[in-house]
């Protein structure tokens, strides 16, 4: 290793990494590898390495050695398991080969200690303050399934827990709908359906301001299915019913003896007695068949003999429920008749239903760009059928989707795709608006009538805008973080495509963090991180605590009016007088954002929890109770 000083906490970091793992520091200049991060995880049974060369991301993984699950390289006493591409670059087996020579009698408890011990740096994908993002978002980040609820449900940190980000991550596949006349059957007990992450979270695809326009056989929701080239539910659909969900009811007598005779009897119903049989059956083992030992497999497995539709099976583990469905969408996708694409049709991918979605087509429509089809989070096969007429896709960038959007429509030959900054705010929707227009042959009739549409609508959106800007410079709203956080706020993508501090400047509401500090130097990078989202780096004030008295001074503090939390109903915010908000407080589009500023302004300007905060105060669990809840 060479002596070289490192020259910022990033740098520092890395030369620590390196010499743990034995490698050279700075890199070769051909950037084979660079080690970026090595950390221990919260739980403390792993140590993470992340790993990036030049056009891929990886991450190998160390834990205790246990000789029952698999691993992608052994030494004596530690598991290597890498995540990432099905074909790992060759640089990470000869990294896999030089760390098991390296680590060969090393413990896990020992190397877990070095990697506490190294300089902390802000999470991969953070941003550097020079105004782009330092990564894009990482297409191997899965739900972090250990961390996960334990970070809700009595965790001794959750007094100063507000973002929710492995929970969501666990949720995303609920807001994919999928329609396929298939059965997804749930082998457990009845009340297991009614309890998930999403019951106590504020899921962003759950939009309350749709006020149940969704609904195909309402005015406004009619309008939607036609602009999705849907039909209402009561017409009916080409191609057979829709698909259905089953559960199989588990008793208490049934954990006792078994459950699997349920299962036997709904599969020998739907192989036997279905006047139109489905054509797929997925079959999800909850947690109680899986605790009982019941054999669905071999159950499963003789079924499969007799009925005449695939049936596949998954359980509990970290495998993508909507797997099949959305591999049955892309090959429905490629098998589509070729047709002759139309330049200036216009496919939309990744935008969430909504009141905003509903302006922007508007406002297209105006502008004599034609909409085709919107795909994701809906997907159908007569969407796949004609979704290739269309000659442009234009993509909102999501971290949660893009692997299944990528996946499906990534690479269309004979399709132009554009991936456009998200239209929250006016001034961003006024650009995405027009981005959408330069990325079609319009004529130049065409364009100039596009131009002029564009140009009447953010001359009135910026009229109506500044005074509710004059009412929001004198509130502020808050967010409480630790440095982990940071990538929900300077990759939008990652906030399920919100740019929440740039659409907050832009509204006028002043931005105060409260950041836990755990010790380490990372107040610099971190702000330096957040400023580099606005173009005023004033407009954001930060507090570092460490004890939850100083978080519930900051909370009481007449500066603050909002603040954000991805729970459902936060007491400690309510309880503290001020109003708590969720990524549901914003629309995209330009009339969206007016919406937001006066939905925030509303919320401000309110003395309800003024009023009544301390009525809505919860006793706190002592130190003592919350230990001995983990040991």
């Amino acid at each position: 290793m060479r002596d070289t000083a490192p020259s910022s906490a990033q740098a520092a970091h890395e030369q620590a990494a390196c010499k743990v793992l034995g490698l050279r520091w700075p890199q070769a200049p051909d950037g084979a590898l660079r080690a970026l991060d090595l950390s221990r995880n919260r739980e403390g049974d792993r140590v993470q390495i992340r790993l990036e060369g030049p056009g891929w991301a990886t991450r190998l993984e160390i834990s205790q050695r246990n000789d029952s699950e698999p691993a992608f390289a052994r030494t004596e006493r530690l598991d290597l398991r890498y995540q990432g591409s099905d074909r790992p670059p060759a640089v990470v087996a000869q990294l896999a080969a030089h760390l098991q020579k390296r680590l060969a009698k090393v413990t896990f408890d020992t190397l877990g200690a070095m990697a506490d011990r190294l300089p902390k740096l802000l999470p991969v994908g953070a941003h550097d303050g020079s105004g782009d993002a330092s990564h894009a978002p990482d297409p191997i980040d899965p739900p972090d399934l250990h961390r996960g609820l334990q970070e809700s449900w009595g965790h001794p940190d959750r007094w100063r827990i507000f973002l929710m980000t492995s929970e969501i991550k666990r949720a995303r596949d609920s807001a994919v709908q999928v329609d396929l006349p298939w059965v997804q059957i749930e082998h457990g007990d009845f009340e297991c359906q009614f309890v998930g992450v999403g019951d106590f979270l504020n899921l962003p695809w759950r939009s309350p301001w749709l006020r149940g326009q969704h609904n195909a056989n309402t005015a406004r929701g009619r309008m939607r299915a036609g602009r999705a080239g849907e039909r209402p539910a009561d017409e009916g659909r080409e191609g057979g019913p829709r698909g259905y969900d089953l559960v199989t009811d588990l008793h208490d007598m049934d954990v006792i003896t078994g459950g699997t005779n349920r299962l036997a009897d709904l599969l020998e119903t739907l192989r036997e007695e279905q006047e139109i049989p489905p054509e797929l059956i997925q079959l999800n083992c909850t947690c109680v068949p899986l605790m009982n030992g019941d054999d669905v497999e071999f159950l499963v497995t003789e079924e499969r003999k007799k009925a005449k539709f695939p049936i596949i099976l998954t359980a509990q583990y970290d495998v993508h429920p909507y797997g099949a469905h959305i591999e049955a969408m892309q090959k429905r996708l490629l098998a589509a008749p070729r047709v002759e694409p139309d330049p200036q049709l216009v496919n939309l991918v990744g935008f969430p239903e909504g009141d905003g979605l509903d302006d922007l087509l508007d406002h297209l429509a105006a502008m004599g760009v034609r909409v085709h089809c919107r795909t994701v989070p809906k997907m159908s096969p007569p969407m796949m059928d004609a979704y290739r007429q269309a000659g442009v896709q234009i993509m909102l960038e999501n971290a949660d989707w893009q692997p299944m959007v990528d996946f499906c429509f990534g690479t269309l030959e004979g399709m132009t795709t554009h991936r456009l900054a998200p239209p929250f705010g006016v001034a961003p929707a006024i650009r995405w608006l027009e981005s959408v227009a330069a990325a079609l042959p319009l004529s130049a009739e065409d364009a100039e009538r596009a131009a002029a549409h564009v140009g009447a609508v953010s001359a009135a959106m910026q009229d109506q805008l500044a005074p509710l800007r004059a009412r929001a410079a004198r509130h502020g709203f808050g967010f409480i973080i630790e440095p982990p956080d940071v990538t929900r706020f300077t990759e939008p993508a990652r906030f399920f495509s919100l740019p929440v501090l740039a659409t907050l400047e832009e509204l006028g509401f002043p931005v105060r963090f409260a950041v836990f500090d755990d010790g380490e130097h990372l107040r610099a990078d971190l702000e330096a991180a957040l400023g580099g989202m606005v173009t005023d780096p004033a407009h954001l004030h930060f507090t570092w605590f460490t004890e939850q008295a100083e978080l519930d001074a900051w909370l009481a503090s007449d500066e603050l009016d909002l603040v954000f939390s991805d729970y459902l109903y936060d007491h400690r915010i309510t309880s503290a007088g001020k109003s708590p908000v969720s990524s549901h407080a914003f629309e995209m589009g330009p009339e969206g954002a007016l919406r937001s500023a006066a939905r925030l302004l509303r919320l401000c300007e309110s003395s309800f929890y003024g009023r009544l905060g301390r009525y809505l105060a919860r006793p706190r669990p002592t130190s003592k109770v919350r230990l001995e809840a983990f040991q």
